[in-house]
């Protein structure tokens, strides 16, 4: 946990599998998105995440933590598969959100894409979602399709991606 990247007061640590505040963790997740719980359909996936599952998934992933200070401010997972760079469950904490915490993440992930040899970072979003959409939208992410769960009449995510030049 030595290398770092800060930005606006927000450091977001390198990648990493072992990161031992998993409780924390879960718990910003589920204080970042309770008003998706009203609006999306399919539910969640917030809602099936326990200690367990997180630790489950640190082990395919990498974690980027954001902190302000030393409280947690956000993270997102980093799954290195293909030429792109998933970047999962990207959540900031509900006091810290529009100051940069976000943007801070999606800039590490940009230069992990890069240092892995990917050509882009890409996330998904739930089309209801509109704010979530737009904000990736001004960290110039553009959207480039949906995915359809089964049993979905219509795709509940619009994939968005960066291009690398």
């Amino acid at each position: 946990m030595t290398d770092t990247t800060t930005q606006n007061a927000v450091t977001v640590l390198q990648p990493e599998s072992d990161f031992n505040r998993r409780d924390e963790l879960l718990d910003l997740v589920r204080r970042s998105c309770p008003a998706t719980n009203r609006v999306v359909g399919p539910p969640s996936s917030v809602h099936g995440l326990t200690p367990a599952s997180l630790a489950k998934r640190a082990r395919r992933e990498s974690l980027l933590p954001a902190f302000v200070g030393s409280t947690l401010a956000g993270r997102a997972f980093l799954a290195d598969r293909g030429d792109h760079l998933p970047v999962g469950k990207l959540a900031v904490e509900p006091g810290m959100q529009v100051k940069g915490v976000a943007r801070t993440l999606t800039d590490a992930a940009e230069r992990h894409a890069r240092g892995s040899g990917r050509t882009a970072p890409e996330l998904q979003a739930r089309i209801e979602l509109t704010a979530d959409r737009a904000a990736f939208a001004r960290l110039g992410l553009c959207g480039t399709g949906g995915t359809a769960t089964e049993g979905s009449d219509r795709p509940p995510s619009v994939t968005r991606m960066k291009e690398l030049a």
